[in-house]
């Protein structure tokens, strides 16, 4: 008996020793056991708590093997985690199209070409992930394969992520790498009632290899409609091959149809890298593609390499836009320029597109025009209002800088090289018109108007126009309400001036001219024309010219004329020369033997010792010009 109670002693005594130890010891259990960070101002919380804090598609069963079908999994991951950050594992998961409506993740991945988002083979013509309503989703650090080459595409508008979002939902794509693409990588539709407004960012993504279009599909890589603020920065979109006809546009931005009191957000779209984008047929639709809105759109600092379709191109309707500091290279469209910005039909919005700048680009061999602005609004005689075209280089095009029905329009301080038809073209401006400070380097035509412009102030100063092959520096060859041509230097071309009439007082003043075989060529009427104060220098290459005398009067323009008689007469009276300056010299010759050309003394602007008769090829007569007329310095009768 004494042993039993010893053994029944000592049991007690160990059940005593193990309760003290379980209140000294932390219990085990995730739920009872504390967490708390050692910063100072931490809260405690439980362990199950923190672990919960992320979830992990392997939680949910996934296999991230690329041949398992992951797409249950997935769905359980974003249907019973909302509001949480969800890991995803390096791996490759196989997931076909879902449907997640308003939910609210952020789904991020060990790295671009470490986690990998499969779209399985054979799926459907319909988006991967879509998301609707007031849904709040984040993607980063990963890769969507949308595996197009095991696809079949034909028509339609999906892609990889579909968001179509109410008043407040937020889409954010940060080092999403976009491969392989169908119809579209992103679609988002965002909500049309008025003042409602959705948010898309787009930061440090890739786009590569998409689908291109065909005459059944319009293909893009990123699509977005309805009332959308758009922030697109540091992406690059490359496509493997420029396409020979469709292709694929990168950045849409559209309004739906009949919208016209949709207010828009901002769009900036800066920082972005593309090659090889667009579409050649169909649309144009290029790099960037953007209604303006009722808000403003920046296109900023992008870089644009073998493009098609327009690459940079806003609608404006009311909103201010900036297209600034871009650069393309090698743009292959054949009929749209590089740059465009231009108005949009009435069918879309009744407000005028305002303060617009064109300002810093550079636009290097386009096949067809560098920059175009163009208020020619469909559906309307409404104008574009202070459009400002500032200091952008374009070298090698068919046209340079061309802008149309724009009121109170500056064209000031480009440069524009290489063109192989008109460096700058002003067409119907409905009011004022600078082209300013701008230099112009080779090609045909240097400044042109066109179109009606009778209630166009047009002002043409401080150009420098050289080298021109067949054309004239300054061409307006439509009648404006005034113009005024003013210090501009002219070298090397084919002609100088030439106009064809103007309502009110115009002047071609203080212009330095060299080497151009006519200075001013004059039609039409004018209420008054100003000419004055223009030196005509020696010209680039051979220092004469041939002129003939017109109505008893010639106008000179370099240092070495041979003169002819007016319409190859035997002989013609010379008795005013016009061109002159103080101080100027000129020597002139009988053009050859048999038309006599005779130098009348003391008539016109003709101070001579008498009659001269030039009527041999080596004659010659050298005159000044001083206080208002031309005075003999000596003549030469080489008649032998």
């Amino acid at each position: 008996d004494s042993a039993a109670a010893s053994e029944s002693q000592a049991l007690a005594h160990y059940n005593q020793v193990q309760q003290a130890i379980q209140e000294i010891l932390p219990p085990t259990d995730s739920l009872a056991v504390g967490f708390q960070q050692a910063a100072e101002g931490a809260v405690l919380t439980t362990v199950q708590s923190k672990l919960r804090e992320t979830v992990s598609f392997k939680d949910f069963g996934a296999k991230g093997d690329g041949l398992a079908d992951d797409t249950a999994s997935v769905a359980a991951v974003f249907d019973g985690n909302q509001r949480r950050e969800i890991r995803l594992p390096a791996g490759t998961y196989m997931v076909s199209n879902t449907d997640f409506g308003p939910a609210d993740i952020n789904l991020v991945g060990e790295g671009v070409g470490k986690t990998v988002l499969l779209w399985k083979a054979g799926s459907p013509e319909a988006s991967l992930f879509k998301f609707s309503g007031a849904a709040k989703v984040r993607f980063s650090n990963l890769t969507i394969d949308s595996n197009r080459q095991n696809q079949a595409d034909s028509m339609g508008y999906y892609g990889a992520i579909q968001f179509n979002g109410s008043d407040g939902a937020r889409l954010e794509l940060d080092r999403v790498e976009f491969k392989n693409g169908r119809i579209e990588d992103v679609l988002i539709a965002g909500p049309t009632g008025a003042g409602e407004m959705m948010h898309f960012e787009c930061y440090r993504c890739i786009f590569l290899d998409g689908l291109v279009g065909n005459a059944d599909r319009a293909a893009q890589s990123v699509s977005v409609t309805g009332g959308v603020d758009i922030r697109f920065t540091h992406n690059r979109m490359v496509q493997p091959a420029l396409p020979a006809s469709y292709g694929r546009a990168g950045l849409v931005v559209q309004r739906p149809g009949g919208s016209t009191s949709l207010a828009w957000g901002k769009t900036i779209a800066t920082d972005n890298y593309f090659e090889n984008v667009g579409r050649m047929t169909m649309d144009r639709l290029g790099c960037i593609y953007v209604y303006s809105g009722n808000e403003s759109t920046i296109v900023a600092n992008n870089i644009t390499k073998n493009s098609v379709g327009a690459a940079y191109c806003v609608k404006s309707d009311g909103g201010a836009a900036v297209i600034k500091g871009n650069t393309v290279v090698n743009h292959y469209d054949t009929a749209v320029a590089a740059i465009v910005l231009f108005d949009q039909a009435d069918t879309y919005t009744t407000a005028l597109g305002r303060n617009l700048l064109i300002e810093g680009n550079v636009v290097y061999n386009a096949q067809y025009q560098g920059i175009f602005v163009d208020g020619n609004r469909v559906g309307a005689a409404n104008k574009f209002r202070n459009a400002r075209v500032i200091g952008n280089i374009v070298d090698g095009a068919a046209r340079g800088i061309g802008a149309r029905r724009i009121e109170n329009l500056s064209i000031t301080g480009n440069t524009v090289s290489n063109t192989s038809g008109v460096a700058v073209l002003v067409e119907e401006m409905p009011g004022l018109c600078e082209v300013k400070d701008n230099v112009i380097e080779g090609g045909v035509v240097g400044i042109n108007s066109i179109g009606v412009m009778s209630a166009s102030d047009l002002i043409i100063h401080g150009n420098t126009i050289r080298n021109l092959v067949g054309g004239n520096a300054i061409k307006l060859q439509t009648e404006v309400k005034s113009f005024s041509i003013k210090r501009n230097t002219i070298q090397g071309c084919a002609g100088a001036f030439e106009v064809v009439g103007a309502t009110n007082h115009s002047f071609i003043v203080g212009n330095d001219v060299g080497g151009e075989s006519f200075v001013l060529s004059k039609a039409g009427t004018y209420g008054l024309l100003t000419y004055k104060d223009n030196v005509t220098s020696v010209a680039l290459g051979p220092t004469y010219r041939t002129i003939a005398a017109a109505a008893d009067a010639i106008t000179i323009f370099a240092d070495w004329h041979r003169v002819d008689a007016e319409g190859a007469a035997a002989t013609d009276d010379l008795s005013t020369i016009n061109g002159g300056h103080e101080g100027r010299v000129v020597r002139l010759c009988a053009v050859s033997n048999g038309r006599d050309v005779v130098l009348k003394d003391g008539v016109g602007n003709l101070k001579l010792s008498g009659d001269c008769i030039l009527d041999h090829s080596e004659d010659s007569i050298t005159l000044q010009y001083r206080d208002g007329y031309w005075a003999e310095v000596c003549r030469s009768n080489n008649n032998i």
